[in-house]
């Protein structure tokens, strides 16, 4: 993968990261079959742009504005234009986030428009089923306990994808099994204003 790049129709290196899906099954020479190729490209609404993957090993885009500050309690990722963490301790999707409207490189607290709170996140309400335990009207949030799993799936120059895995609880009382688990996926992109959140119950 190191030799990998993709160039556009005048040879200059774009942002770019890859990842091997699968291999052929020959311990001889394990290349690889299928290929994740994620890059930036620029073009216009209404016109084309051309771009090649090329394995020469070749000039490369140096640096990236996507970057990762990973800590105790949460994840920093910086975009560019966006700024956000994600709480490894009360799971509530995005705890925090800031754009960077002036374009100044820096994030003010005018600029903060997700502050921190336990009522954001994942919520689902309970049916009536007093057998489980499970009250009719009552709220199970994400953000009642610490995920199980927080992982950083890829961080690459182009996208980082963020895996978190957890159960939603009631904040008091409640079933003490929850009600129903969560798998929750956040992927951020180098020098863009916006994230994908796929958010599966």
């Amino acid at each position: 993968l190191s030799k990998l790049r993709i160039v556009d129709a005048d040879g200059k290196p774009a942002p770019c990261q890859f990842g091997v899906i699968d291999r052929w099954l020959n311990e001889a020479d394990p290349s690889v079959r299928w290929l994740l190729v994620d890059f930036i490209g620029k073009v216009n609404s209404t016109e084309s742009s051309t771009y090649y993957l090329r394995d020469d090993g070749g000039e490369k885009v140096a640096g990236s504005p996507l970057k990762l500050q990973d800590g105790a309690d949460k994840l920093t990722v910086v975009t560019g234009p966006l700024k956000f963490t994600v709480s490894k301790k009360a799971f509530n999707v995005i705890d925090e986030a800031w754009f960077d409207a002036n374009n100044d490189g820096q994030f003010t607290d005018d600029e903060q428009y997700v502050k921190s709170s336990p009522d954001n996140g994942g919520v689902v309400t309970s049916g009536d089923w007093p057998e489980q335990g499970y009250k009719a009207g009552e709220k199970y949030y994400s953000s009642a306990r610490p995920p199980r799993l927080f992982a950083i799936e890829e961080a690459g120059p182009c996208r980082v994808c963020i895996r978190v895995d957890g159960t939603h609880h009631a904040r008091e009382g409640g079933s003490p099994d929850g009600l129903y688990d969560y798998r929750v996926r956040i992927q951020a992109y180098a020098g863009q204003r916006y994230v994908k959140v796929t958010y599966a119950i």
